[in-house]
């Protein structure tokens, strides 16, 4: 599954049981939409898709989860039943699975027993640049800071993301994704900081920078040398002169 410039969502089925043809209503884990166009391994677009077919679809509403199992259903009201029972239910697990913030200060992280949590969401264009993504990030080790990755997702930046990202007071870093209307007034009113990068290394780049911003500075005194006072000469009201 990834996000098509020019298609919008797009997602590889592989029909195992049934046929799949234009116009059907499908649900693909918490993402539903009516098959608008459907096309062949070879581009070429085709009516319907028999068992062992793989074929791409057009006319989702999100990106989905790669490995989601997809099922037609018969109306649209009971597609958009179904989306907004399992949404609901992500939601709910995403919520318990976060620490809850009793107070935000101006750091991304709290502290707690003197660690610093640094929380991220990443949004990309496919599930392999997200998962990428992560990985790299999970290879920043630190003593002082814990990096948590609060949600992954493939597509636009959402009002939805903006709003996760207040709660847990997270930062939203997007890979060659952009953020939609709703989502841009949100994180000016949530003051959310979303940060957007082409390259993954740029991203790391900035993440070690945003970490090394939040540690505190060492305080280190260096003694550069010794100096014995020998005699004190009095030069009237401008002061006095130490030899040494």
């Amino acid at each position: 599954a990834n996000l098509d410039k020019g298609k919008g969502p797009v997602a590889t089925l592989l029909v195992q049981n049934g046929t799949l043809k234009t116009g059907s209503c499908v649900v693909v884990g918490t993402v539903g939409g009516r098959v608008r166009a459907l096309l062949s391994d070879s581009g070429e677009r085709v009516k319907k898709a028999g068992p062992s077919t793989p074929v791409e679809i057009l006319g989702l509403t999100e990106v989905p989860q790669a490995g989601d199992t997809f099922e037609v259903v018969a109306t649209d009201k009971e597609m958009k039943s179904i989306v907004a029972e399992r949404k609901e239910k992500e939601r709910n697990s995403r919520l318990e699975a976060m620490t809850p913030t009793h107070v935000r200060n101006d750091l991304v992280g709290e502290k707690e027993d003197g660690v610093q949590h640094l929380n991220l969401i990443i949004k990309a264009n496919t599930h392999g640049s997200a998962e990428a993504l992560s990985q790299a990030i999970g290879q920043f080790k630190s003593k002082e800071i814990v990096i948590k990755i609060i949600h992954v997702g493939v597509g636009d930046i959402s009002e939805a993301d903006v709003m996760l990202a207040s709660a847990s007071n997270a930062i939203i870093l997007g890979f060659t994704v952009k953020e939609d209307s709703n989502a841009e007034i949100a994180a000016q009113r949530e003051h959310v900081v979303i940060k957007k990068f082409d390259i993954i290394y740029q991203i790391l780049e900035d993440l070690e920078q945003t970490m090394l911003n939040l540690l505190q500075p060492e305080i280190k005194e260096v003694e550069l040398g010794k100096a014995e006072v020998r005699q004190i000469f009095n030069i009237g009201k401008s002061g006095k002169i130490a030899g040494c």
